[in-house]
């Protein structure tokens, strides 16, 4: 999780003009990563990430990358391996705030499980009963959005 928010934090402070279809595929990676099931957010966010660009990609150079990429990110070994450390972290040793706590817990789930979001649910889930007080579904609510708020 710490590598998604760094990667994303970099992204967007030093845009790549001279390889921007580059740069802007990592920033829709990033933001695939973290709103798997809402394609207008993560549409949003590449949008907010293209601006940052001397000479932002247009719409076609756009539905190029999304199309070339929607489904196929894999992490690598070294990725899911820093994300299976980070969930045996949490697990033995949960985190003070709940919410941060379930948010590192579902991003580091993604990157266990990135083409089955069910899977990463379940595991966020259990990592969240973890807690001495669980997230309840509206605070699991709350979760989602400060983590929309934080990269958005």
């Amino acid at each position: 999780m710490n590598s998604i928010n760094r990667c994303m934090a970099e992204l967007y402070d030093h845009p790549d003009n001279a390889k921007r279809v580059g740069w802007f595929t990592e920033s829709f990676i990033g933001a695939c990563l973290l709103h798997p099931q809402d394609k207008a957010t993560v549409t949003a966010v590449t949008a907010k990430f293209n601006q940052r660009l001397d000479q932002p990609l247009t719409q076609s150079e756009r539905q190029t990358v999304y199309r070339g990429y929607v489904m196929s990110f894999q992490p690598t070994k070294q990725q899911q391996n820093e994300a299976l450390a980070g969930l045996f972290e949490l697990y033995y040793n949960p985190l003070d705030n709940r919410y941060d706590h379930y948010i590192y817990a579902f991003l580091n789930s993604l990157m266990m499980y990135p083409d089955d979001i069910k899977q990463a649910l379940t595991l966020t889930d259990k990592l969240n009963k973890r807690l001495a007080q669980p997230l309840n579904e509206t605070e699991k609510e709350r979760a989602y959005q400060q983590l929309e708020e934080r990269w958005v």
